[in-house]
């Protein structure tokens, strides 16, 4: 894990500036302590993992970290053991795309057992839209089950790379979407967002797959 500075995260995006900042239960800021001010949103406590992603002096399959305030691991453990530690998985696809989706996540708790699965039938999108709303839906379930920590995993690397501001949002219909992952990131003490292999997405995946199977289900039994 390679932690970056704001000026690190520069190399990758023009639009990043940093500003001192005091993180929380500290004093003055210094040097060390430092939020990126990008596209309005304050991002230096937003913990931001990118497989495959380099810089000069990185390995391709090291990852990249923005996170000098609130320092987390991926298995969940963090310095302050008094707050809930969770991992999501998400996945949202479309079959035909646009076409049905839908959208499903897998909330996990530091000890690996599972708190919470959700689901939804989106209606006719696209797999980018599902993707995001299937991110909200978890995160929306995560807060409500008072998850503190969260890092959050999905197969999905345009996505990833949106939140993590390497990749513009173009497509109007994701831009309220992105924004409003923003905000619900911002609501935990701490977060981190990876690119993972869709093998390693399996259960999010089954999920989406039994929403569209059981739509299609029924769809059959009313054509008869």
């Amino acid at each position: 894990m390679f932690p970056l500075s704001c000026a690190d995260f520069s190399r990758f995006t023009t639009r990043v500036a940093p500003r001192p900042c005091k993180p929380p239960g500290h004093g003055a800021a210094d040097a060390t302590s430092q939020r990126c001010a990008y596209k309005g949103y304050n991002v230096g406590c937003i913990d931001f993992v990118a497989r495959g992603l380099t810089r000069p002096g990185l390995q391709d399959s090291e990852a990249i970290r923005v996170n000098t305030n609130a320092p987390m691991t991926l298995d969940g453990k963090g310095a302050d053991t008094h707050a809930a530690s969770c991992s999501i998985y998400t996945d949202g696809g479309a079959r035909g795309n646009p076409g049905p989706a839908a959208a499903a996540g897998v909330i996990i708790d530091a000890r690996g057992e599972v708190l919470a699965e959700v689901t939804d039938y989106l209606g006719e999108t696209t797999n980018n839209v599902a993707e995001y709303k299937a991110l909200i839906l978890t995160l929306r379930r995560a807060l409500e089950l008072g998850c503190a920590r969260v890092a959050v995993k999905m197969d999905s690397e345009l996505v990833v790379k949106q939140i993590a501001g390497l990749y513009r949002v173009k497509d109007a219909k994701m831009v309220p979407l992105h924004a409003e992952v923003r905000r619900l990131l911002g609501r935990f003490e701490s977060q981190s967002v990876e690119h993972v292999s869709r093998a390693s997405n399996k259960h999010a995946d089954k999920l989406v797959n039994a929403v569209l199977d059981a739509r299609d289900q029924t769809l059959r039994e009313r054509a008869q």
